[in-house]
């Protein structure tokens, strides 16, 4: 699941801004000091980082202008249709699926996961296998993926196996190997 789009509205030095991430996927943000990359990076770790955001949180910097009658909107759409948004109105993030159903996880975050690495680049916390660090979030990931995966993998295996067992001969063959293998093992174990 990738970023897909970015809306944020009236959050710390932005006003409004929305923006797609183009077609190859990255995107670099480049601007003079204080125009507002790391709050787009901020609004993003808002919703997805590792703290659990809600709008009694909020201090009156995050607010554009530090005018708190002004809604923070923040709105994150990935590329297989999930969104979250998080509104100033409303106490907690909302985590949509691809239908637009509301998705009430406690393990939401791993499914939105982001990592904030601030202006000291502080690597040492994010090369850990803690769960929330940088490496442990990507090692959770390729697992959870890879478990997915594994039962597809097994799925066209066994269609393989059922192509193999219709070619005449191949039975016994098989057979044949099996009593072989068993054997083997039996011999050296």
């Amino acid at each position: 699941m990738k970023l897909k789009r970015v809306v944020i509205k009236n959050f710390r030095s932005i006003k409004h801004l929305e923006f797609e991430f183009p077609e190859s996927n990255l995107l670099v943000l480049v601007g003079p000091n204080n125009s507002g990359k790391s709050n787009i990076i901020r609004a993003i770790n808002l919703i997805c980082g590792e703290d659990w955001v809600s709008s009694e949180r909020l201090q009156d910097y995050d607010f554009y202008l530090r005018d708190k009658s002004k809604e923070i909107r923040i709105e994150l759409i990935f590329d297989n249709g999930s969104s979250a948004i998080f509104s100033s109105s409303s106490r907690w993030p909302e985590y949509r699926d691809v239908l637009g159903n509301l998705i009430r996880d406690q393990n939401i975050k791993e499914d939105f996961p982001s990592t904030y690495l601030g202006a000291d680049r502080a690597f040492d916390r994010h090369i850990s296998f803690y769960d929330w660090s940088l490496l442990g979030k990507i090692r959770k990931t390729f697992h959870k993926r890879a478990y997915n995966l594994s039962d597809k993998l097994e799925e066209r295996f066994n269609e393989i196996v059922d192509l193999f067992d219709q070619v005449p001969g191949f039975s016994e063959f098989k057979k044949i190997l099996v009593n072989f293998l068993k054997n083997y093992k039996q011999m050296f174990h």
